[in-house]
C-alpha cells in the first residue's frame, strides 16, 4: 500500500494532464485516512493552478467524494468558480449541480444559478433544458417557473426537435399530470421528425408508456440500424443506444449490420462504440472494424473517438494502441501528436511518438512545448525557451530550478515577440512573489502603448485582470467603449465584444443584442456581417439559435466571399451543415483548403468521398496550377497519412521552391532537403535547408549570412532572410536597416513591417516611418504605408486616417492610388464610410473605382462591371468577369458568357485566352470540359 501510495503522489505531482492527477488523488484516498489528508491537501494545491482553472470543479467533487470534513473546502472551490465571471455556462450548470450535492443550504444559490443558464443565451440546448430540469427537482418556488419554461419549449414548432425532445422528456419525470402533454409531443418528434437523436429520445421516452411500448420497441430497433444519420445533430449517440429494455440480439445484429455495410463513418464508428459498450463479449469483433476505421477519422477527432474504446480489455486496448502508432508512424507532426494523445487515452504513454515530435524543430511550438512538458526533459525546456517565438506555460518550466531567471531573460530581450512577452509574464506571476508585479507592468505598458497591436492589447486586457483581478471594472469598460466607436473598424470592435464574453458571459444578451443589430445594418460589407456573427462562433461549437439564422443567410449569401462562406457553414449542424458541405466542395471557384469543413467530433470530415474527389480534380485539372495542386496534397494529407504517396506522386514535378511548401510528412521533407542539397541556385537550396531541416543546418546558416552581407543581394531578400535569421543572429541588423536614412523608402518600410510584432519601441519607430512614407513617397507606397498605419494603435489610426483623407483628396495623384484610399478608409473608419463611397460613386466607373466599390455596393457594381466589359479590350474584359464573379456568385454565368468569348477568340493574346478558359472552367458547370479542351490546345 505504501508502494502505490508513493506511485500516486508522484503522479500528481509529475503529470502534465490534470484529469490523471485528480484521478491518482481520488484513488490514493482510497487507501486510508492519512492517504485521504494527503489527497485533500494536493487537490487544494493543484486547484490554484492557473492550468487547472477549468478542472476547479472536478476537484471540488473530488473533495466532496471525501467526506464532510472537506465539504467546506470544495463549496469555496464551487462558490470562486460561480463568483468568477468568465466562467462558461457549462462550468456554472456543473458547479451548480455540485451545490445540491452538499445540501440544502446550498440550494437557493444552486436554484440561482441554474436560472441563470436556463436564460443565458451562450448555454446549449442540452445545458438549457438540464438547467430547467435540475431545477424543478428542487421543488418549489422554482418548480413551477422551469415547468412553464420546458411546456413553453415542447409546445413550441419553431424550436429545434432536440430541443423540444430534452423538454418533453423532462418533463415525463416531473410527474404524471405532465406524462399527456408530452408523450403527444413526444411521439409527434419520433414519427415525423427528421433529428435521429430527437427520435431516439422520443422512443426511448414513450418506451415507458404502455401504449406505446410495442411501437416504441419496433422504432429503436429500426434506429439501431443507424440507417437515417442524415439529419443528426449531436453525436453522443452511442451512450443513448441502450439495449436494456429491448432485444439485445436484435440490436446487436442491427448494429453489425451497420458496422460492416455503412460506407459512411460516422455510421460505422457510432455502431462501433455502441457494440463495444453492449459487453466484452462483442470486443473480438469490434477491434477489427474499429482498426479499418482508423483511415478515416481526422487526427483531430481521434482522442475523442478513441475514448469511446478505453473500457475493452488490454490486450484490445494495446492491439489498438499499436495500430494507431503504426498508422501515424510516417504522418505529419501534429497527427502524431494527436495519435500521441490517443495513445495516452488508452492507458499507454506513446512516448516515441512524443520523442519524434519533441526533437524536430519543425513541429508548432504549441504542440511541442506540451509534448517536451509530458517527457519532462530538462535539456529540450531550455532549448526550447530559446526560441523567440516561444509561449512558456507553466507545466513546461515546472520542474525547472532558474524558471524565473529564464522568464525575465525573455521579457528582456527586445527581439521576442509581443506574444510570447505576454506569456512569459503570465508564467512568471504564478512561478514567485514578485512575479505578478512584474507582469502587470508588462501588461500595462503594452495596454497603454499608443501604437498596440489590437490582439495584444486584448491578450493583455485579459491577463491584467488575471493578475490584477481589481483591474476588471476599468478595463471591460475600456472594452465596451469601442462597441460603440464607429471610428474603429467592424473587425476590432466585435473581437472586443468576444473578449468582453469570454470576460464576463453574464453580458450575453447584451453582446447578443449589439450583435443582432450590428449584423442587420445594411451599410455593412459582407465581411463585417461575417465578423459580426464570428463573437459567437469563436466561443461556442453551437451558436444561439438567433446566430444560427444569420450564419444560413451568410451561408446562402452571393456576396460573401468564398472562404467567409466556408467559415459559416463550418458552424451549422445537422442537415444544414451538410447542404452547405456539399455546396462548399462542389464550388470549384473557391481554393481547395476552403472546400473542405472541419471535422465532427469523432474526426468525420462531411462529405469526405466528394473532397477526396476535389482534390484528385486538382491534381488532374489543366486549369490548375503547380502551386494549387501542392496546396491539394496538403488538404488530401491532413484528410489521412495513407495519402502520402498519392499526394507525393502528384506534386512529383513541381519546382522545388514549391515542393518545399507542401507538408507531406518525414519522408517527403528528407526527399526536398536532398534536392536542395543538390540544387544549382545556392541561396534558394540554404533558404529551404534552413527552413525544413529538423536540426539546426550550420552551414546554410553561414551561407545565407554570406548572402545577407554581399553588396550585391537586392535589399528585399536580405530583410526577409536576415528574419528567417533571427533565432541565431538577432534582429539588430534588420534594425540597422530600417533607421538608415540612406535605405530606399521601400526597404525601410519592409524593415519596419517585419519588426511590428516584436518590442514597443520597434512599433514606435515602425509607425513614425510609415506617417513619414505616407506623405512623401511614391503613391503606390503611399496608400500602402497609410494603410498600414491604420493597425498601428490609436496613435497610429489617427496618422493613418489623416494621410488616406490627403491621399483621397489630392487630384494630381493616380486614380488607383485614390481609390485604394478611399476604400482602406471607409473599411477602417466606418464614419467615414458614407462620404468614400459617395467619391467613388462619382468617379468614372473605370475598374479600379468599380473594384473599390465592390463591397459596400455589390449588386450596382456587378452591373456596372458587366457594361463595362461591353466595349472593353479582352484582357479588361476578363478582369471585370472576375471581379463580377468575386463579387456576387450570382452572376458568374453572366461572367463565364464574357471569358468563354475572350477564351475562343483566335485575336486575343495566348497569355489571355489561358487566363479566361481558366476562369471558365471554375465558374461553368455546363463548359468545365471545353474550356480544358481550350486549355490544353492552348498549351500544346
Amino acid at each position: 500500500m505504501q508502494e502505490a501510495a508513493t506511485l500516486l503522489l508522484a503522479t500528481a505531482e509529475t503529470d502534465t494532464d490534470p484529469h490523471t492527477r485528480i484521478t491518482a488523488m481520488r484513488t490514493l484516498a482510497s487507501l486510508g485516512s492519512q492517504c485521504t489528508a494527503n489527497a485533500a491537501k494536493l487537490l487544494c494545491t493543484i486547484s490554484n493552478e492557473s492550468a487547472t482553472k477549468q478542472y476547479r470543479r472536478t476537484i471540488a467533487d473530488a473533495l466532496i467524494e471525501l467526506g464532510p470534513r472537506f465539504y467546506d473546502r470544495a463549496l469555496s472551490m464551487l462558490l470562486a468558480i460561480l463568483a468568477d465571471r468568465s466562467t462558461d455556462q457549462n462550468g456554472r450548470l456543473w458547479a451548480a449541480v455540485s451545490l445540491i450535492d452538499l445540501g440544502p443550504d446550498q440550494h437557493s444559490e444552486a436554484a440561482q444559478t441554474l436560472m441563470i443558464v436556463s436564460e443565458n443565451p451562450l448555454a446549449d440546448n442540452w445545458e438549457r433544458e438540464f438547467a430547467l430540469e435540475k431545477l424543478a427537482q428542487l421543488g418549489d418556488p422554482h418548480r413551477s417557473g422551469a415547468i412553464a419554461a420546458m411546456q413553453r419549449t415542447t409546445r413550441d414548432g419553431n424550436v429545434d426537435e432536440y430541443s423540444r425532445a430534452r423538454a418533453a422528456a423532462s418533463l415525463v419525470h416531473l410527474g404524471t399530470e405532465f406524462h399527456p402533454e408530452a408523450s403527444m409531443t413526444l411521439l409527434e418528434i419520433g414519427q415525423e421528425g427528421n433529428d435521429f437523436v430527437a427520435r431516439l429520445i422520443a422512443w426511448r421516452q414513450l418506451e415507458g408508456f404502455a401504449e406505446h411500448r410495442e411501437q416504441a420497441q419496433a422504432e429503436l430497433l429500426e434506429l439501431m440500424s443507424l440507417r437515417d444519420l442524415r439529419h443528426v445533430g449531436q453525436l453522443h449517440i452511442s451512450r443513448m443506444l441502450r439495449t436494456d429494455t429491448i432485444d439485445l440480439e436484435v440490436s446487436v445484429r442491427q448494429l453489425r449490420e451497420a458496422l460492416h455495410q455503412s460506407k459512411r463513418s460516422i455510421t460505422a464508428t457510432i455502431a462501433a462504440h455502441s457494440l463495444a459498450q453492449l459487453g466484452y463479449h462483442l470486443y473480438d469483433e469490434v477491434l477489427p472494424a474499429a482498426i479499418t476505421l482508423i483511415d478515416h477519422i481526422h487526427h483531430s477527432g481521434l482522442v475523442a473517438w478513441t475514448r469511446q474504446f478505453r473500457d475493452m480489455p488490454e490486450p484490445a486496448r494495446e492491439r489498438l494502441a499499436e495500430i494507431i502508432s503504426s498508422h501515424y508512424s510516417s504522418a505529419l507532426r501534429v497527427q502524431q501528436w494527436s495519435a500521441a494523445r490517443a495513445i495516452r487515452t488508452l492507458g499507454f504513454p506513446g512516448r516515441d511518438l512524443h520523442r519524434h515530435i519533441a526533437e524536430d524543430r519543425l513541429t508548432p511550438w504549441a504542440i511541442r512545448g506540451a509534448v517536451v512538458a509530458n517527457l519532462n526533459d530538462r535539456h529540450l525546456v531550455r532549448a526550447l525557451l530559446n526560441d523567440l517565438e516561444a509561449t512558456p506555460s507553466r507545466s513546461l518550466i515546472k520542474d525547472i530550478d532558474n524558471a524565473p531567471v529564464l522568464l525575465r531573460a525573455i521579457l528582456a530581450n527586445t527581439d521576442t515577440s509581443q506574444r510570447c512577452r505576454t506569456f512569459a509574464a503570465d508564467t512568471l506571476a504564478e512561478l514567485e512573489p514578485e512575479g505578478p508585479e512584474r507582469a502587470i507592468s508588462e501588461f500595462l505598458q503594452l495596454i497603454i502603448d499608443p501604437f498596440r497591436q489590437h490582439e495584444i492589447y486584448r491578450l493583455s486586457a485579459r491577463n491584467l485582470i488575471a493578475a490584477e483581478p481589481g483591474t476588471f471594472d476599468e478595463i471591460t469598460n475600456a472594452l465596451s467603449i469601442s462597441l460603440s466607436n464607429e471610428r474603429e473598424p467592424t473587425r476590432d470592435r466585435v473581437r472586443c465584444a468576444s473578449t468582453i464574453l469570454l470576460l464576463d458571459q453574464q453580458r450575453a444578451h447584451e453582446i447578443l443584442h449589439w450583435v443582432s443589430e450590428l449584423a442587420n445594418r445594411p451599410t455593412l460589407t459582407a465581411t463585417e456581417r461575417v465578423d459580426a456573427v464570428g463573437v459567437f462562433i469563436h466561443l461556442r461549437a453551437t451558436p444561439p439559435s438567433t446566430i444560427s439564422g444569420f450564419l444560413g443567410a451568410l451561408v446562402c449569401d452571393p456576396t460573401v466571399q468564398g472562404s467567409e462562406r466556408s467559415t459559416m457553414a463550418r458552424s451549422l449542424t445537422g442537415t444544414a451543415r451538410l447542404d452547405a458541405a456539399r455546396l462548399v466542395v462542389a464550388d470549384r471557384a473557391l481554393d481547395i483548403a476552403s472546400r473542405v469543413l472541419s471535422p465532427d467530433m469523432y474526426g468525420g470530415i462531411p462529405c469526405r468521398d466528394e473532397v477526396i474527389a476535389a482534390i484528385r480534380d486538382v491534381f488532374t485539372a489543366p486549369e490548375r496550377t503547380a502551386a494549387e495542386r501542392v496546396e491539394a496534397a496538403n488538404a488530401l494529407v491532413d484528410l489521412s497519412p495513407t495519402f502520402i504517396p498519392e499526394a507525393t506522386q502528384a506534386i512529383a514535378d513541381v519546382p522545388l521552391r514549391l515542393a518545399a511548401r507542401a507538408d507531406l510528412g518525414p519522408a517527403h521533407r528528407d526527399t526536398v532537403l536532398a534536392a536542395a542539397r543538390r540544387a544549382t541556385d545556392s541561396t534558394q537550396a540554404a533558404h529551404i535547408l534552413l527552413r525544413l531541416s529538423p536540426t539546426d543546418p550550420h552551414d546554410a546558416i553561414d551561407h545565407l549570412r554570406q548572402v545577407t552581407r554581399d553588396p550585391r543581394t537586392a535589399d528585399q531578400l536580405r530583410i526577409r532572410l536576415l528574419f528567417d535569421l533571427r533565432q541565431y543572429d538577432g534582429l539588430a541588423p534588420i534594425r540597422a536597416i530600417r533607421d538608415d536614412p540612406s535605405s530606399s523608402d521601400a526597404v525601410r518600410w519592409m524593415a519596419a513591417m517585419s519588426l511590428q510584432d516584436r518590442h514597443t519601441d520597434d512599433r514606435a519607430a515602425a509607425a513614425r516611418i510609415l506617417k513619414r512614407l505616407a506623405t512623401t513617397a511614391r503613391p503606390a507606397l503611399r496608400w500602402r504605408a497609410a494603410a498600414d498605419l491604420m493597425t498601428f494603435g490609436p496613435r497610429g489610426r489617427e496618422w493613418g486616417a489623416e494621410a488616406l483623407q490627403a491621399i483621397v483628396d489630392d487630384e494630381t495623384l493616380p486614380i488607383t492610388a485614390r481609390t485604394g484610399a478611399a476604400r482602406t478608409l471607409a473599411i477602417e473608419r466606418p464614419d467615414t464610410r458614407r462620404r468614400m463611397v459617395r467619391f467613388l460613386q462619382d468617379l468614372p466607373p473605370s475598374l479600379p473605382v468599380l473594384e473599390a466599390r465592390s463591397e459596400f455596393e455589390p449588386t450596382e457594381t456587378v452591373i456596372a462591371l458587366q457594361a463595362l466589359a461591353k466595349d472593353a479590350d479582352a484582357l479588361t474584359q476578363v478582369r471585370a468577369a472576375e471581379a463580377m464573379a468575386t463579387t456576387h456568385r450570382g452572376y458568374r454565368e453572366v461572367a463565364a458568357i464574357i471569358v468563354r468569348r475572350v477564351a475562343h477568340d483566335g485575336g486575343v493574346p495566348w497569355h489571355v485566352r489561358l487566363r479566361a478558359a481558366g476562369d471558365l472552367a471554375k465558374w461553368s458547370d455546363l463548359c468545365l470540359q471545353e474550356a480544358r479542351d481550350v486549355i490544353t490546345r492552348l498549351r500544346s
